[in-house]
């Protein structure tokens, strides 16, 4: 077992907004996950635990209270915008589409 390198201490206010964000349940499911992984690791379960209960990787789960260590609460769940493929219809062709889909 591994000891863990990252320890989530969440303020009142933090859980508070965590649990929120899980009962309203009108983020995406990646959003939930993250604050689940967050109270359940400030409840000081190892990584393993955690990980089996949400359905992560070790590695995820430790991703993720690394951004919420080294960051903050918010960069921890949500991820950067990836850039993807480049587009490959022009606008002109875009509005067809969208026009014909209508």
């Amino acid at each position: 077992m591994r000891k863990k390198i990252y320890t989530v201490r969440l303020t009142d206010e933090q859980k508070e907004q965590l649990n929120a964000l899980i009962d309203k349940g009108i983020h995406s499911a990646r959003v939930i996950k993250r604050a689940k992984v967050l109270l359940l690791a400030e409840q000081d379960k190892e990584d393993n635990e955690v990980a089996l209960i949400v359905g992560y990787s070790e590695q995820q789960v430790r991703n993720i209270c690394k951004r919420f260590f080294s960051k903050g609460l918010e960069p921890a769940l949500k991820e950067k915008p990836r850039p993807g493929a480049p587009l490959k219809l022009d606008r002109r062709a875009e509005e067809i589409a969208s026009a014909i889909a209508k």
